[in-house]
C-alpha cells in the first residue's frame, strides 16, 4: 500500500514539474530594459526588437488609471489598444482625412481637417510582459509577441 502511495505521489510531483510555469529570465531582462527605456524617453505604439536569438513585436500603451473604475477594465482597454497598434504595424492601416465644417453665427465657415488611421487587423497573440506606474496619472503596459526564434 505504501508503494502505491509513493508511486502516485511521485507521478503527481513529476507531472507538476513538467507542467510548471517558469519565469523566463530573458523576458524579465527585456521587460526591465524596456521600462528603463520608457523612463528615459516615453513612447506609445509598436516597435520591433531584435536580440541575439529572437525578434519581438513590442506594443506599449499608457493609460490614466483615474479614468477607470475597475482595474480589469483598464487592463482590457490596454490589451485592445495594444492589439490595434500591433495590427496597424503588421497589417497596415488606411489613413483617411476627416473634414469638419462648422458654420458660425456670422455665416463664416471654419474648416477643421484631421487624419485618422483605420486598421482592420488585431494581433491577438500578444502577451502582457510588464506593467508599471510611470507617474501618478499614467500606468504603462508592455505587450510582447515573439516573431522569430
Amino acid at each position: 500500500m505504501n508503494k502505491k502511495k509513493f508511486a502516485l505521489s511521485l507521478l503527481v510531483f513529476s507531472a507538476s514539474l513538467v507542467f510548471a510555469q517558469t519565469i523566463d529570465e530573458t523576458r524579465v531582462n527585456l521587460g526591465n530594459y524596456l521600462m528603463r527605456q520608457y523612463n528615459v524617453e516615453p513612447m506609445n505604439g509598436c516597435r520591433i526588437y531584435n536580440d541575439l536569438t529572437n525578434t519581438y513585436l513590442i506594443s506599449i500603451v499608457s493609460l490614466d488609471p483615474t479614468k477607470y473604475q475597475k482595474k480589469s477594465d483598464m487592463y482590457r482597454v490596454a490589451q485592445l489598444k495594444a492589439m490595434r497598434n500591433a495590427g496597424e504595424l503588421m497589417g497596415g492601416s488606411t489613413p483617411q482625412t476627416v473634414t469638419q465644417i462648422n458654420m458660425t453665427g456670422d455665416g463664416v465657415a471654419a474648416v477643421e481637417e484631421s487624419t485618422h488611421a483605420f486598421s482592420s487587423n488585431l494581433v491577438k497573440s500578444l502577451e502582457l510582459l510588464k506593467t508599471f506606474n510611470y507617474d501618478e496619472n499614467e500606468t504603462v503596459f508592455i505587450y510582447i509577441q515573439i516573431l522569430e526564434q
